[in-house]
């Protein structure tokens, strides 16, 4: 994901490809709209939600999700820390990645 103008860059499925808008969003509210595509619950229905999905398209849709989450935390880390001897991506590899149970 590219960031840009200090906001984060949302993936809009464009087809076979994700293109880039700068339309706020953060990775959970991506991956939400998302499933809105595979929704079968009748239109008039809307309490619940059917959710049917190819296994490999979600778990497409969750590795796009979680690379937009690593590049919000980092992009926030480096707008808002103080400590000049870190960067974002040391923060993530430190914080995430050591402990990554997902």
């Amino acid at each position: 994901m590219k960031m840009e103008n200090n906001t984060t860059t949302k993936p809009m499925e464009n087809k076979d490809h994700i293109v880039e808008s700068t339309e706020m969003v953060t990775a959970v509210e991506w991956l939400a709209e998302q499933m809105h595509d595979y929704d079968h619950a009748p239109a008039s229905n809307n309490e619940e939600y059917v959710i049917i999905i190819p296994v490999w398209i979600f778990k497409d849709k969750v590795n796009t999700a979680k690379q937009m989450e690593k590049e919000q935390i980092i992009k926030a880390f480096d707008v808002a820390c103080d400590d000049l001897n870190r960067i974002g991506r040391e923060y993530y590899r430190d914080t995430y990645e050591t402990y990554n149970v997902l």
